[in-house]
């Protein structure tokens, strides 16, 4: 079972949890300029009266960019086979087993000491850390302009766009493996879905929360 490394930085105002391949990189360019003292802490989230928030992506699209960015961080080539069987080890999370052959399994495809892979669902990193607010991707430069000051052509764009539609291209056409990461993928969805209800997404009608 592979458990997430929680990451959280802090200030007097908020508590953002960071989901990787979720604008983190603009988030954290913005709190560093607006706030260089703050607080890292790589626990679960602390008890405080300040907003909790955290960026949610598309699953979907997540999850392709993820594995762009896990392959080519490994010097793995994207094509189709090495896609194919990449993709087919989230059956690691989903059965407890994987069918990564030889040809790849040498290469160490998860980051750093924790054993962090990019593709890990939102909803473990959610999952007991008490999020008040979640972004949506689409709305994070609104988000950070309103709250950091951050112009919005500073807002980075989310790896490259080829890779990431030569990934998909494959999965598209391997319905069956496509399937299987819609599973894994349906808590994400989930997930949403229930902050939705609660009202917890925020808009830019909801103004500053910070």
């Amino acid at each position: 079972m592979i458990t997430q490394y929680t990451e959280v930085y802090s200030t007097e105002e908020f508590q953002y949890l960071l989901i990787h391949k979720n604008g983190c990189t603009s988030v954290m360019d913005s709190i560093t300029t607006r706030y260089p003292e703050f607080c890292y802490s790589p626990q679960s989230i602390k008890p405080s009266q300040s907003v909790v928030w955290a960026v949610y992506r598309d699953p979907i699209d997540r999850f392709v960019a993820s594995v762009a960015y896990d392959l080519k961080e490994n010097d793995i080539e994207i094509t189709e086979t090495n896609v194919l069987e990449f993709v087919g080890s989230v059956k690691t999370y989903i059965y407890g087993k994987t069918n990564v052959s030889p040809s790849i399994s040498h290469v160490d495809l998860y980051k750093g000491v924790h054993k962090m892979r990019h593709s890990l669902s939102q909803t473990m990193y959610l999952f007991d850390n008490n999020v008040d607010i979640l972004v949506r991707m689409e709305d994070l430069g609104k988000f950070l302009f309103m709250h950091f000051g951050t112009p919005l052509h500073q807002v980075r764009n989310q790896g490259d766009t080829k890779d990431k539609g030569r990934v998909l291209e494959i999965l598209r056409a391997n319905r069956p493996l496509l399937e299987l990461v819609k599973a894994y993928l349906a808590a994400d969805y989930y997930t949403f879905e229930s902050f939705i209800g609660a009202d917890r997404v925020w808009t830019w009608g909801n103004g500053r929360i910070f």
